[in-house]
């Protein structure tokens, strides 16, 4: 006689694993740091669009083509400065 065995569910689905949980902490640190260590300038434009979602050409007084430069180099400076090799000077 065969019987079937149910499969065994080590995780609720509703539960995220916690492998999957700490990754996502340790990038959003990451993420944090870098943010952090942008020049003010640059800080200040990522911080108001990509976290508040303000409108940062009028908050900021700034033209829109200044607003997208900023972006812009603010974005390659977290490029570069999230695919650096972690280190404990950094905090990541």
């Amino acid at each position: 006689m065969d019987v079937a065995l149910p499969e065994l569910h080590l995780n609720n689905a509703d539960e995220p694993d916690p492998a999957d949980a700490a990754m996502a902490a340790e990038e959003q640190a990451a993420i944090r740091a870098a943010v952090d260590g942008l020049p003010r300038a640059l800080r200040e434009v990522v911080v108001l669009y990509y976290l508040h979602g303000m409108p940062v050409a009028e908050v900021l007084g700034l033209s829109r083509e200044n607003v997208k430069s900023r972006l812009h180099r603010a974005r390659g400076r977290l490029r570069d400065l999230l695919m650096q090799p972690p280190t404990e000077e950094r905090g990541i």
